[in-house]
């Protein structure tokens, strides 16, 4: 699993930023991340299949649920479903538990190469900072 964390601001250099400014950059970093991950994983894909993954990460319920029935009729029983129901906190409503396993199915089903195609997002932004880390300090 990728940590945005101090560890991550030191492992590229960046651990005398103040804590305000590590704050600041993991936040950027995060959003960075998502928008590069995002492009890499449309790379090829079709606008139906952007269009059914848009509409599951915004709850969809309609969609989440077609698409389940379709695709994982049986996910109650799935063991990444009961991780995932397992692992929230209680306040959480089904809905979003839906949309997480739904959204992991999706991207399992459709772009197996995901956990990659994250982790050399990370290591390239990862590297990025490590070359820019004096002007970052400056």
């Amino acid at each position: 699993m990728l940590q945005l964390d101090d560890q991550f601001l030191a492992d590229c250099g960046l651990e005398s930023l103040s804590n305000h400014d590590k704050q600041s950059l993991l936040q950027a970093i995060h959003l960075e991340i998502e928008l590069r991950v995002g492009e890499a994983l449309s790379e090829g894909m079709s606008d139906a299949q952007l269009d059914t993954f848009g509409a599951i990460v915004d709850r969809d319920e309609g969609i989440i649920r077609s698409w389940l029935a379709m695709h994982v009729p049986d996910y109650l029983s799935d063991e990444l479903y009961q991780r995932i129901e397992d692992g929230a906190p209680d306040d959480v409503g089904e809905l979003d538990l839906l949309s997480e396993y739904a959204s992991m199915a999706w991207l399992s089903a459709n772009r197996p190469d995901y956990s990659q195609i994250v982790q050399a997002e990370f290591e390239r932004l990862k590297a990025e900072l490590t070359a820019r880390r004096d002007e970052l300090l400056g």
